[in-house]
């Protein structure tokens, strides 16, 4: 099955009573709650946030080309959504796991680190 892109709709239903509003009582008026958004302003599921952060940073894959594919599916995703999507991602979602990280590794007795230089680029 290929990949999808799918939009999700959210309809709340409003209920209010009928019998307080013919007798002009105060009406209660209940309305459903919304699913609180993964990232505040945004369209954004934590599915789809997810998968550009693990395509980004284990499938080195960089946002140009996520942006691309995207484009392939028919959607328009712009890469500077993305890289807000990975800003907050990192900010709200893997700071704690780094913060439990840094906790676990400082109680170790000996800690090894590999500090070998990686040219990226060529300059």
């Amino acid at each position: 099955m290929p990949p999808q892109v799918k939009v999700m709709r959210h309809i709340r239903q409003v209920y209010a009573c009928r019998h307080c509003e013919r007798h002009e009582i105060k009406t209660p008026v209940v309305t459903a709650p919304m699913p609180r958004p993964v990232y505040p302003g945004s369209l954004a599921s934590p599915s789809s946030m997810a998968y550009v952060m693990t395509q980004k940073y284990v499938d080195g894959l960089p946002l140009y080309r996520q942006e691309q594919q995207f484009a392939r599916l028919g959607y328009t995703l712009s890469r500077q959504t993305m890289a807000n999507w990975m800003m907050y991602g990192a900010e709200q979602w893997l700071s704690t796991l780094l913060a439990a990280m840094k906790a676990y590794l400082l109680r170790q007795e000996v800690l090894h680190a590999d500090e070998t230089t990686l040219q990226v680029l060529r300059e």
